[in-house]
């Protein structure tokens, strides 16, 4: 497929307009390169020149369509800056209706469970490990007990982890869970940090 009809496709996908714009631009400049690199190679270089051109657009609009198979986007990937504005890493933001979220509580600890509303469409289908990295627990008066809290990662298992988060400092009385951050991993890929807001109430007594 030409980078071309690429763009084309692209344009013609429902997502945020900023999502769309960077892709467009990171694939425009993916051509200006290829150009670029046809004037000053010589012939054994331009067929690897093109593979990885290729690649490059293929990267940039296979987690668009995974996450259009819906029919709809509302979770999107962002670049992570420095001070100097150099690209450091990718969150993916508002993910709240993507990701179930339950609690069970038992005896001096909450059982919380995690599931992907679908599995298969990215970020879900090509994370093996799944981890909380910002959660508080708040007293029916709107107190935080429990700020900065995290779990350790724990291995997906047909769309869905669980995790155990301690609580035996928790006395007799309704609790809310508050969720920010979970944090998606591979052996291939750096840790993605996924961002939404996720409340569970649960009473322990």
């Amino acid at each position: 497929m030409d980078i071309k009809d690429v763009l084309r496709d692209i344009k013609d996908i429902e997502m945020p307009d900023d999502m769309q714009e960077r892709i467009i631009r990171n694939c425009y400049r993916a051509m200006e390169e290829s150009e670029m690199n046809k004037k000053t190679t010589g012939k054994k270089m331009r067929k690897p020149m093109v593979i990885a051109v290729s690649l490059a657009v293929c990267g940039c609009i296979t987690g668009v369509t995974a996450l259009a198979a819906t029919g709809h986007l509302q979770g999107f990937f962002k670049d992570k800056t420095r001070f100097d504005g150099a690209v450091v890493g990718t969150t993916y933001e508002q993910a709240t209706d993507e990701i179930n979220v339950s609690v069970a509580s038992g005896e001096g600890a909450i059982t919380l469970t995690a599931e992907f509303v679908n599995p298969k469409a990215a970020p879900y289908g090509f994370i093996s490990e799944f981890g909380i990295t910002d959660y508080t627990i708040s007293d029916a008066n709107g107190n935080v007990l429990v700020k900065d809290g995290k779990t350790a990662m724990t291995a997906i298992s047909e769309g869905k982890a669980e995790f155990v988060i301690p609580a035996d400092n928790l006395g007799k009385g309704d609790y809310s869970l508050n969720i920010s951050q979970f944090t998606g991993g591979s052996k291939a890929d750096q840790p993605l940090p996924i961002n939404g807001q996720w409340v569970c109430g649960f009473t322990i007594g």
